[in-house]
């Protein structure tokens, strides 16, 4: 199966009106070398006419083997070092974002039912960060060290930056959406928004002003996963 799924992504790589040219021009080759090499000429020079198109045939034929070796192959191959560079830098995203996830879930006074499936609500997140001061120096950044609610968000973003940079400087001509996408998490409102409110942290008695900016960052990354997965 993983050997067709191959064959099919390379496949998918080669410009259609340039195969379907190809199986023209190769179906040609045999219809004239096996069929109507035996039939009598039906008009004036169609014998030099049929031999010109199956010259033509066997030199296109040849460009598109060309082609293939040439073109598709570096690109197949350049697109499946880019979906492992992906799917590592996803992974590193993703798993920032369970663990702050896992950090509201833990922290909040709020009596809620964790979402098994999936990201919580907007409204779901309004109740959890309602429940948590952060004020609290309770999340655990190394061994030795914890931070405040502000400072932990401006620790991912900060980690988040080093990870999308990575990767685009490890990607050769990143595509327009993906660019995009990792703009989208990069500039994310809930880093700016945790730089800005932890200038004064005590004017906060809870998250709740950081609702729709968990939410937005939340949404950004399921788009990342969206993008890496049909990639």
């Amino acid at each position: 199966m993983k050997s067709l799924y191959t064959i099919k992504e390379f496949i998918q790589l080669i410009n259609k009106w340039l195969l379907l040219f190809f199986i023209v021009t190769l179906f040609s080759i045999f219809i004239i070398d096996f069929w109507l090499i035996n039939i009598p000429e039906k008009f004036a020079h169609g014998y030099q006419l049929g031999r010109l198109w199956r010259e033509f045939s066997f030199s296109f034929v040849s460009a598109f083997i060309f082609y293939l070796i040439v073109v598709v192959s570096k690109e197949f191959k350049e697109r499946r070092i880019t979906r492992q560079l992906l799917f590592h830098a996803l992974n590193e995203i993703t798993n920032e974002q369970y663990q702050f996830l896992n950090f509201l879930y833990n922290n909040t006074s709020a009596n809620i039912k964790r979402t098994k499936i999936g990201l919580p609500k907007e409204s779901e997140i309004r109740i959890i960060c309602k429940g948590i001061d952060p004020k609290e120096s309770t999340i655990p950044l190394d061994l030795n060290r914890t931070v405040n609610w502000f400072y932990y968000i401006r620790h991912i973003g900060s980690k988040t930056k080093n990870i999308t940079s990575s990767l685009l400087l490890q990607i050769k001509n990143p595509e327009p959406t993906l660019s995009v996408l990792l703009s989208d998490i990069d500039n994310c409102s809930l880093f700016k928004a945790a730089e800005a409110y932890s200038q004064a942290p005590n004017a906060f008695h809870n998250l709740e002003v950081l609702t729709k900016d968990i939410n937005r960052y939340f949404i950004a990354i399921s788009r990342l996963y969206n993008y890496v997965t049909t990639f």
